[in-house]
């Protein structure tokens, strides 16, 4: 399973953990667009700040039951929590059309599923487990206990909270448990869960708190400050988790902006704009394998030589980083809102890489798996494949 790790200040911490954990629900506070940034001349701070909505979108519409929740607070992890539906999924809008990101001083008579303030967009339900809060871990411990499954946790900075995937997940969880080891068996300490919340809201119609990308295109004049290259991407990640069938295929663990280069300060890090993987469906023991991973580069406008070349850059990576030097377990994508006219040259020039498969007698196989996928943006963001200089248009 997946895990999310979420910063809170360590003044908030008891709070936190009497109101939030105990009930099993939180919800990060997300940037206000003011009165002030409805100015004309304020509308560059208005874009970058829904620039950040959309992305924090992107983060909560691939949380799945059965996934890990975390806190972060002074230097210490604790946890563990589990993602668990309450109704028909485990997050939601936190008020009606909070999806829609809206200016927060234009949301009237707002109805609230839980905490009651705008920032509030969007809420997630977990259940604790009985020794949240016994230990907390230092992080630098964390690191030193497996430093090879670790990667976003290193590059936490400036950010509300983060996902790791299932590797990651695995060994902060191992950890907690080891240091809280005594704890959990003896039962001391044991944290009393609250479901009442849950029972209550399980009682309401909660189908029109789903989140969906798509409300932004129903408010034209909000539209011109949300469309950008983050939102399309928070649109790839909903349509690839909601269409099962598409032209993207199944993938059972999606991210975005995920790092891809050696470590380095965070402002020069290269982060691919959504990865992700499925795992075998033969394989009988846990941990499940692995068997394909996913690349899409995204770009809002045409797709050119340098989308082909950053793509293949992230290719290798991943190839070199997860795929054990093995080009066939990837898959990859480029998506734009057309194409230049030769792409198909470009690909066949630059989209290929030639690896070993066998080492005895050396065998040699070609890569050549990158399609090219147009986005098209009406009542709602969806997706085709270009199969076609003609399809770009």
């Amino acid at each position: 399973m997946a895990g999310y790790i979420f910063s809170v200040a360590k003044s908030l911490l008891s709070t936190v953990k009497e109101e939030n954990i105990k009930k099993g629900y939180f919800t990060p506070f997300t940037p206000e667009v003011t009165e002030e940034e409805m100015l004309p001349e304020k509308s560059r701070k208005r874009k970058s700040i829904n620039k950040v909505l959309a992305a924090t979108f992107a983060d909560f519409i691939t949380m799945k039951t059965g996934d890990n929740v975390y806190f972060l607070s002074d230097r210490k992890i604790y946890g563990v929590g589990t993602l668990k539906n309450v109704g028909d999924d485990c997050k939601y809008d936190n008020y009606l059309d909070a999806s829609k990101l809206l200016p927060n001083c234009n949301q009237k008579g707002i109805a609230y599923l839980t905490t009651k303030d705008s920032r509030a967009r969007w809420v997630f339900f977990f259940e604790p487990g009985k020794h949240f809060m016994s230990k907390g871990v230092d992080m630098d411990d964390v690191l030193r206990y497996k430093p090879s499954a670790f990667k976003m946790l290193r590059a936490f900075e400036g950010l509300s909270f983060i996902k790791i995937d299932d590797e990651e997940n695995r060994a902060l969880k191992e950890y907690l448990y080891i240091v809280n080891e005594s704890e959990i068996c003896d039962g001391s300490d044991c944290l009393e869960f609250d479901n009442t919340l849950h029972f209550n809201l399980e009682q309401r119609q909660l189908s029109e708190y789903k989140m969906n990308i798509n409300k932004v295109l129903e408010n034209e004049e909000n539209k011109k400050y949300v469309i950008s290259e983050m939102f399309i991407e928070a649109a790839l990640l909903q349509y690839l988790q909601v269409k099962k069938q598409s032209v993207f295929g199944e993938w059972d663990y999606l991210t975005h902006q995920l790092i891809a280069s050696p470590l380095k300060p965070l402002q020069f890090i290269d982060k691919m704009d959504v990865y992700g993987y499925r795992f075998s469906e033969c394989y009988p023991d846990k941990p499940q394998l692995v068997s394909k991973y996913i690349l899409v580069e995204l770009k809002k406008g045409k797709i050119n030589k340098a989308a082909l070349e950053q793509t293949m850059q992230y290719v290798d990576w991943i190839c070199k980083e997860y795929a054990a030097g093995d080009y066939s377990r990837i898959e990859a994508y480029v998506v734009g809102d057309s194409s230049v006219r030769n792409v198909e040259d470009l690909k066949e020039k630059y989209c290929q890489r030639d690896y070993i498969i066998e080492t005895h007698p050396v065998k040699t196989n070609s890569w050549n798996n990158l399609r090219l996928v147009k986005y098209l943006i009406n009542t709602q963001v969806d997706f085709k494949e270009m199969k076609s200089s003609n399809d770009s248009m």
